[in-house]
């Protein structure tokens, strides 16, 4: 992740600086400066990041392990709170606001493990949670998960969302 070309908001430089981390932590192939991970790696930057917002990326990037250290030792309606509400996605730039659910994102970004966790490990996520997405330049009211993915052809995530019981009617 080339850090200087990214338009962000120096409010979200930990966001960056997490995100970053998580990436290489996952064994993603990306090239991230030494001083970055230290500084995303230090108490300090995780403790500023909203633990919604890490649920967030972590569900936007496919970073499952991560989903699940988040999620996992949260008690299950805790974690159905965090996982009901739409996010701003702090790496978009300010103009574009999407405010998605990570099931929302991940479906989105065709982050199929992410999504087949997220519905296996807690049946009462309701499928049909809406948000506003990016598609081809156009920002997306009222886009489900299932209409994301199979809009953006995740074959994948269309059939563990449909498996799990999202309404087609909705899509």
């Amino acid at each position: 992740m080339d850090l200087e070309k990214l338009f962000l908001p120096s409010s979200s430089l930990s966001v960056t600086l997490w995100l970053s981390t998580m990436n290489v932590a996952q064994g993603e192939e990306e090239e991230v400066s030494a001083s970055t991970v230290a500084a995303a790696s230090s108490p300090a930057a995780e403790d500023s990041v909203p633990l919604s917002t890490q649920v967030y990326l972590a569900a936007r990037e496919g970073l499952t392990d991560r989903l699940r250290s988040l999620l996992d030792p949260l008690d299950p309606s805790e974690a159905l709170g965090l996982l009901s509400v739409p996010t701003e996605d702090p790496v978009s730039p300010p103009l574009e606001c999407q405010r998605a659910t990570p099931l929302l994102v991940a479906a989105r970004h065709g982050r199929d493990e992410a999504v087949s966790y997220l519905v296996r490990r807690f049946p009462g996520l309701d499928l049909g949670q809406t948000g506003s997405v990016k598609f081809g330049g156009y920002s997306i009211e009222g886009a489900c998960a299932l209409w994301c993915a199979a809009g953006a052809g995740h074959l994948k995530v269309v059939e563990a969302l449909v498996g799990a019981g999202a309404d087609v009617n909705q899509a």
